[in-house]
């Protein structure tokens, strides 16, 4: 045991780029610290021989809608648009009941749960060298650049404090609603970590703590992947496609049907109908939406009624 201070990193790395953050992390600390990786993908045995612990849980449970789901929305003048999108909030915390429970039997009195893409600064190193009961911190939004506060990218727990929290952290309270609203309690997996955290005494850390993976394109609300000319969202189940956020008033080149449309304002709203073809063109070459659309999203176009 090189240190009573056992860090344990959340992960699921399922590219290059992700085991190549893990494989970083894990070079920075195990010289000081024994390390647990807790993931929901297999790791390879070159990652595998540099800790001491592993717990791999392939279920990997992402929840779905109705169960509980993520929802994004935007107004565009009297339209508005809306996408609800798989939680993988509680996969978190199903990584972090893996890692308690395993740890029980261990002699260890903190536990560092740090996610395996941040930054592993001196500031950190020295929160990790003087680990306290309960040590909570802040992280920066990637879009808004935003303080955000708490952040599950980085808390320190004393062992028993763990196994409080460990009793506490419950699927059913994660997907609860409002009564009156049927909005869920909790907006996301950060929101059910200030709730479950507002039952112990804590340390709130200012850092400067940021995700450094390529999670992917977060804007939800755009099906326009080839350009930042305009946006594209559609509604499925109400045959509804909206062109948006054309500032520069651009003549975009629509194909429905085998028909062209085009469409010069900010913004507009199609009724589609039937839609057996369906897409634009970027210059001269054809993005086909079909594939997309098909999918048959949890998108909904509402027009709002004026005040």
């Amino acid at each position: 045991m090189k240190n009573k201070n056992l860090v344990i990193i959340e992960c699921y790395c399922d590219t290059e780029e992700k085991l190549s953050l893990l494989d970083k992390m894990i070079t920075t600390l195990n010289d000081k610290f024994d390390i647990l990786v807790t993931t929901h993908y297999f790791l390879p045995e070159r990652i595998q021989a540099k800790i001491d612990y592993l717990i791999y849980d392939k279920s990997n449970p992402i929840l779905k809608y109705p169960e509980r789901g993520m929802e994004f929305w935007r107004k565009i003048s009297n339209i508005k648009i809306t996408h609800i999108m798989d939680d993988y909030g509680w996969t978190v915390y199903n990584l972090k009941k893996n890692a308690i429970s395993f740890c029980a039997d261990l002699n260890y009195d903190y536990y560092s749960f740090i996610n395996y893409d941040i930054e592993i600064t001196e500031d950190l190193v020295h929160l990790l060298n003087n680990p306290k009961d309960f040590i909570c911190t802040n992280f920066l939004d990637p879009i808004s650049k935003k303080s955000l506060f708490p952040s599950l990218l980085f808390n320190i727990l004393s062992k028993n404090n763990a196994n409080k929290i460990y009793s506490l952290i419950d699927k059913e309270d994660y997907v609860k609603s409002d009564p009156n609203t049927n909005k869920s309690l909790y907006s996301d997996a950060e929101a059910y970590w200030g709730y479950l955290i507002s039952n112990f005494k804590y340390k709130k850390i200012t850092t400067e703590i940021v995700g450094i993976a390529n999670t992917g394109n977060p804007d939800v609300l755009n099906y326009n992947k080839v350009n930042d000319d305009f946006k594209l969202f559609f509604d499925y189940k109400n045959k509804l496609l909206l062109v948006y956020d054309n500032h520069d008033k651009k003549d975009i080149k629509l194909n429905i049907n085998d028909n062209y449309h085009v469409v010069s304002n900010k913004f507009e709203l199609i009724k589609l109908y039937k839609a057996n073809k369906l897409g634009f063109y970027d210059n001269e070459n054809y993005i086909n939406l079909i594939p997309s659309y098909n999918k048959k999203h949890l998108n909904r176009i509402e027009i709002l009624k004026e005040n």
